[in-house]
């Protein structure tokens, strides 16, 4: 996996990690632990967040859908199990959403991503501009709004100051 992906795997496990909802499925289930005695003759290929945190880190995804899989596979693991209308189904549900939006959201480079988030930048600015209280001298503005870069680019350093 190249290391875009693979910082955009770290990225989008460490904020699953940080949502309140995913503890549940941070630790593999214990059947004793967790009450659940008969939870590994129900589900055949358990998966936790940890475990995927150890198939990044050893390098066994070699591509950013494997890592989505599994995400996938710890959502389906918790329906059949608890069942699809249950608390913990719900909340799989929430993080399979976020997975699948992140994917659906994701660049392809480091370059893709700084364009695009350029793009939006210049969109947000450009509704800031039209806002703009009467009176206020707008001129100038949507030209570098236009064309940042050749902007940026022939501006020297003491004309921002």
């Amino acid at each position: 996996m190249n290391e875009y992906n693979r910082g955009w795997c770290w990225k989008v496990l460490n904020e699953i990690n940080r949502m309140p909802i995913s503890k549940p499925f941070r630790l593999p289930v214990d059947p004793v632990h967790d009450d659940a005695p008969d939870y590994l003759q129900k589900i055949k290929h358990p998966m936790d967040l940890s475990k995927i945190k150890q198939n990044l880190n050893s390098g066994i995804y070699t591509k950013p859908q494997q890592l989505v899989d599994d995400i996938h596979l710890i959502a389906s693991n918790t329906r059949l199990y608890n069942g699809e209308d249950s608390f913990f189904a719900a909340c799989a549900d929430i993080i399979e959403e976020y997975i699948d939006q992140q994917l659906k959201d994701k660049c392809n480079s480091y370059d893709e991503e700084w364009t695009q988030n350029l793009d939006r930048i210049i969109a947000a600015l450009r509704k800031h501009i039209e806002k703009a209280p009467k009176g206020v001298n707008i001129d100038g503005f949507e030209n570098i709004i236009t064309n940042p870069i050749q902007k940026i680019s022939t501006t020297s350093d003491t004309e921002f100051l």
